[in-house]
């Protein structure tokens, strides 16, 4: 009975500091739970970890469309600009012959 209390006691103190502070550990725990678990269980517990494996690729898909909407709106907005000036540098000399014309018509 002294060896049972004695195995359960550090067995419960190694997988308690080893859970708080080891990553491995929690790792090794949680893939060795599955196996004492029911069938339903272990097809809970394979879709939580589906799910996690499955998190940080759909973030990273949503962080890259964010910054395509971005880029997109950016590149429309500088094409507008550049538009913009394009069409007054053409109009330019165009609007200083129709000025002339204004100004002779009236005297």
């Amino acid at each position: 009975m002294e060896l049972t209390l004695g195995v359960s006691v550090g067995l419960g103190v190694i997988l308690s500091l080893g859970l708080a502070f080891s990553t491995a550990i929690r790792c090794l725990v949680f893939l060795a739970l599955p196996s004492f678990c029911s069938s339903k269980g272990r097809s809970i517990l394979i879709m939580y970890a589906l799910v996690l494996i499955l998190n940080h690729p759909v973030q990273n898909f949503s962080d890259n469309l964010t910054r395509l909407s971005d880029s997109a709106t950016c590149g429309q907005s500088l094409a507008l600009n550049e538009t913009k000036k394009l069409v007054e540098a053409a109009a330019a000399p165009l609007l200083s012959v129709l000025g002339g014309i204004r100004f002779e018509s009236e005297n």
